[in-house]
């Protein structure tokens, strides 16, 4: 394959909290990562909105494991139910699925049994940024 086949998505060095939360330290990048272009039209995914991080944490297992790779879309920073998300909040850095509510309340939500929910206020009391949609994910066996 020719290499006009591939567009470099930047893998920044930030680890999302599958877990109780990270601090991000830096969002700076640490090179990037080959991802096809069809592959990525396909899904309706524009270059310039994505970024690869990795997971720190067990929470998230099955799906998600500690080491793993995950590509962010930060295009997508209005959240859905039953999606999984990169989310800043309260100066922690998380991935979790979201699960929505109404009245502005969302419970960041957890694959492993071992956390329980984080439930946010949107109403501006609380500090929360949705930072982008898991969009894909890498793990190495």
């Amino acid at each position: 394959m020719t290499q006009g086949n591939f567009v470099p998505i930047p893998r920044l060095d930030v680890a999302a909290s599958a877990g109780h939360g990270s601090l991000v330290q830096s969002e700076e990048g640490t090179g990037s990562y080959a991802f096809n272009r069809k592959w990525l039209t396909r899904r309706g995914l524009s270059p310039k909105d994505l970024a690869v991080i990795s997971v720190a944490g067990d929470s998230m297992e099955p799906d998600l494991h500690d080491g793993d790779l995950i590509l962010i879309n930060r295009a997508e920073q209005v959240p859905r139910d039953g999606r999984i998300y990169a989310v800043r909040y309260s100066d922690q850095f998380f991935v979790k699925g979201v699960q929505l509510f109404p009245g502005k309340r969302i419970s960041l939500n957890s694959r492993n049994s071992n956390y329980a929910p984080i439930i946010i206020d949107q109403d501006g009391s609380d500090d929360v940024e949705i930072i982008g949609r898991v969009v894909a994910s890498v793990h190495e066996w």
